[in-house]
């Protein structure tokens, strides 16, 4: 079987985890299923610098649309 890659897209928080992905990849690993976490809003956050990523990400309505 393939792995499974969970996503936390670039517009999440990073003040706090994904526990959504969080956990499902550990429900998988119980059952013996890889998985992978890949948290492109860290990755984002990094590129961007941390001062502008907040702004952003704390203005996602107007991202998102109405």
């Amino acid at each position: 079987m393939k792995p499974i890659i969970f996503v936390n897209m670039p517009f999440a928080g990073t003040d706090r985890p994904a526990l959504g992905i969080s956990l499902l990849k550990s429900i998988l690993s119980q059952h013996q299923i890889h998985s992978d976490i890949v948290n492109f809003n860290i990755l984002f956050a990094e590129m961007i610098g941390t001062e502008l990523f907040t702004l952003v990400s704390n203005h996602t309505e107007s991202v998102l649309g109405p």
